[in-house]
């Protein structure tokens, strides 16, 4: 349910984005959860506590529920994430040749979309469970098209991970346990987040290993 106007937020006359700008670097990615997200995470969570808990006083006043308009800013976390990873595959997918340090710079940018991509989802599946008492029912508001675009991160996050180990840098040597280790946790978050993602972390790794031996 991605509005025009939210659309149009997202860039600035001198053609950097929203996404580029907030997300650039980590400590403003981890500021921006801790600031604006974790605030819309608080709102969500006191808003559903406040209509499950309160249910008799409402039907008791004849008040509405108020689900539904909380649906548009339930998605915004998502919808961000999302354009997060298109932004971020967009860019790997116009660079060619890249050197070590690039590589490993993309590495690091992908892990922290991926991992925020991850994290919304699961708030985003606890702001989304019913309530037993059928006080709190929320219609979807994730883009269908989600977990591909993290599976498709994913793809491109090992295809990286192929071009460190394959970079033939006379100077620096890789094994390739090593480098999947340092990457295990963002491995398993996909894994637990998106269907499919186990059985494509394996494949993968079993492709990754093959290279080598």
């Amino acid at each position: 349910m991605c509005s025009v106007s939210s659309q149009r937020l997202i860039h600035r006359p001198d053609g950097s984005s929203f996404l580029e700008r907030v997300l650039k670097e980590e400590t403003i990615q981890r500021t921006f959860e801790k600031g604006s997200l974790t605030t819309v995470h608080a709102l969500i969570a006191t808003a559903r506590d406040t209509q499950v808990n309160l249910a008799p006083m409402f039907n008791l006043m004849n008040l509405p529920t108020f689900e539904r308009e909380l649906v548009e800013l339930i998605s915004f976390p998502t919808r961000l994430a999302q354009a997060l990873l298109r932004s971020r595959l967009e860019y790997a997918n116009r660079v060619t040749d890249p050197d070590v340090l690039i590589i490993d710079q993309m590495l690091e940018d992908f892990r922290l979309a991926i991992g925020l991509a991850c994290t919304l989802k699961r708030q985003y599946e606890a702001f989304l469970l019913p309530d037993p008492g059928g006080n709190w029912n929320l219609p979807s508001c994730i883009s269908q098209d989600y977990d591909e675009t993290l599976l498709e991160t994913l793809n491109m996050f090992f295809k990286l991970i192929n071009w460190k180990l394959k970079s033939g840098s006379k100077d620096i040597y890789f094994r390739e346990t090593e480098v999947i280790d340092a990457q295990w946790a963002t491995f398993n978050d996909v894994s637990l987040a998106v269907e499919g993602g186990c059985a494509l972390v394996a494949e993968q790794i079993w492709c990754v290993s093959g290279l080598f031996q």
